[in-house]
């Protein structure tokens, strides 16, 4: 393939850095992939700088005209860790098993990245970008939900942008170009109770000493009951469209994967739409502060249960909140112990309208690169930045992936077939090449 087209080198340098923001021990690899990056961009005439607190945001810039139309492209280096997961091959290194590439990163989100960045770096190299001018804006601490880009967004950019391309999410099937219209919300929260100063031995205190955890469990129990959790849905009516599309997703091929998932081959109705329109609560994580592998004759005096709550874009998530904070301390055996309530994360859902100008676009192009009109439906993820896009940048916002949907994002070998990658880089060419061709826009004053 000529020029940057399909630089293979490219992606295999992106996967070998273990940019796992999560952990400390590899910030070194994290600064190294943002230097990788910002030293490919100026080799394109790319005009880099470093935003936010602690400089993990790469703005890259190669502008045609100032006062031509502007694309901005993003995506993030920083990826998850592979503790306690068994993979078949290195995780980072580039291995090619029955035309899938396997690696971490490669779908979330090393891999969309770099299909999009091959697409717009050979048209560069060609000379085939005239009139649009294009950013990339690649974050660092998106797997941490850093605070740094929201904390960039909310102030402004400096440039006008009139169209947003966003590659982190999934396709529903083999060539079935997804864009997606909805993302839930996330609410992520923490309760600890405390019951006594220490732990003590369960055979001289037990029945008389509170045991934490059990009192954590029944307050999970009574308090986020379903005639509650039934309640914060009240008043929900997502758009037609969008359940009919669930429920397509769920002929397609989403019920097909749920059923592979679990050992029981278990599957609801209309799963698609409980994943991507209707909320979710779960309890994550159990605590009592100790590990062990064998059975301790004690009376735990601390259990922290840890949420993640989701939620279709009906509904608010600040409100949500406060009914959630005040559930908990109705049901809190506050005789028996002390609770503190934390908050971890929340981002709002959001909603694209499938009317905006790139989405038009964008669904002509993938019709005719991928043979098939494209599924334009929610999903059930969450990517934090994209409301605070649409609030202080631009309403035309196009979130279209390139992963499958059983590419083990997160999981063991992590995976994206090699045809995803020529066809992605196909699609965001034509894409790139049509807003180009438009020329020299008239700007709204």
């Amino acid at each position: 393939m000529k020029g940057a087209e399909m630089d293979i080198k490219i992606l295999e340098d992106l996967i070998s850095f273990k940019s796992i923001s999560s952990d400390v021990a590899y910030s070194q690899e994290v600064k190294d992939i943002k230097s990788y990056l910002i030293k490919l961009l100026k080799k394109y005439e790319f005009k880099v700088k470093t935003l936010g607190v602690n400089n993990s945001i790469i703005y890259a810039k190669r502008f045609t005209k100032a006062s031509n139309k502007t694309l901005l492209i993003y995506g993030h280096y920083d990826v998850v860790g592979i503790e306690g997961q068994k993979w078949d091959s290195d995780p980072f290194t580039l291995t090619t098993i029955k035309n899938k590439i396997i690696a971490r990163g490669i779908s979330d989100n090393k891999g969309q990245l770099y299909i999009n960045l091959m697409a717009v770096l050979d048209l560069l190299q060609t000379k085939n970008i005239k009139n649009l001018n294009i950013i990339f804006l690649v974050e660092g601490e998106e797997e941490v939900s850093g605070p740094a880009l929201k904390a960039v967004l909310k102030n402004g950019l400096d440039e006008k942008i009139d169209y947003v391309l966003i590659s982190d999410s999934l396709m529903i099937s083999k060539n079935l170009p997804t864009i997606i219209s909805s993302l839930r919300g996330n609410i992520s929260f923490e309760i600890q109770l405390t019951t006594a100063k220490q732990e003590e031995h369960s055979g001289l205190y037990g029945g008389a000493l509170p045991n934490a955890a059990n009192l954590a469990l029944e307050l999970h129990n009574r308090a986020f009951n379903n005639d509650f959790l039934n309640s914060l849905m009240k008043g929900s009516k997502p758009h037609k469209d969008l359940v009919k599309s669930s429920i397509e997703a769920d002929q397609i091929n989403f019920n097909k994967t749920l059923k592979s998932l679990n050992v029981q081959s278990y599957c609801p109705k209309n799963a698609s739409v409980l994943t991507t329109l209707t909320p979710s609560l779960e309890l994550t994580e159990v605590s009592t502060g100790v590990i062990s592998n064998k059975v301790r004759n004690v009376i735990p005096h601390k259990c922290s249960l840890k949420y993640n709550y989701r939620f279709p874009y009906t509904i608010n998530g600040n409100t949500t909140w406060t009914k959630i904070q005040k559930q908990i301390e109705k049901y809190v055996d506050s005789k028996k112990c002390t609770v503190d309530i934390s908050l971890h994360n929340l981002s709002e859902a959001v909603y694209v309208s499938p009317d905006n100008d790139l989405i038009k676009i964008a669904s002509t192009i993938a019709e005719k690169v991928y043979r098939h009109k494209p599924l334009i439906k929610a999903e059930g993820g969450s990517i934090a930045i994209v409301n605070l896009i649409k609030e202080n940048v631009t309403p035309n916002i196009l979130l279209f992936g390139f992963a499958d949907l059983d590419s083990n994002m997160h999981g063991p070998n992590e995976n994206m077939r090699l045809e995803n990658i020529t066809k992605g880089i196909e699609f965001t060419t034509q894409l790139v090449k049509k807003l180009d061709e438009e020329g020299i826009p008239l700007r709204k004053k």
